[in-house]
């Protein structure tokens, strides 16, 4: 299953998990979350990650996501595996879990230009 077929199997899974337990998901862009969840009176920001394989050893969070896991309690990792099977498995992972498991690791430096030293 390609990348992209991947990531929009775990959404599927997910969206179709939060529906079976009373809560509905909607899918929403650029805010460091894929999917806003709301249920009774509780509303949760999950982030999705997908994988064909039966489990993850390690998974990153972009600088935006890692921004909303810091910045808000109700922030859920869900992990899905087996996206390609009849049963894929879904691993959730609370900011406490994740704040366990958290490492570090600078793979890129960057510098911001002016758009006026161009000119």
């Amino acid at each position: 299953m390609a990348n992209h077929q991947t990531e929009k199997k775990a959404l599927e899974v997910v969206v179709a998990h939060e529906a079976a337990n009373q809560r509905t998901a909607i899918r929403v862009h650029k805010c460091g979350y894929d999917l806003c969840s709301k249920g009774g009176n509780e509303e949760r920001h999950i982030e999705v990650k997908g994988t064909a394989k039966k489990s993850f050893s390690f998974r990153w969070l972009e600088p935006k996501e890692q921004e909303c896991l810091e910045e808000h309690p109700f922030f859920l990792l869900y992990l899905v595996t087996e996206t390609d099977s009849a049963q894929p498995k879904i691993k959730k992972f609370n900011k406490a879990d994740l704040e366990q498991r958290f490492h570090r690791e600078v793979t890129h430096h960057y510098y911001k230009f002016a758009k006026s030293e161009f000119i």
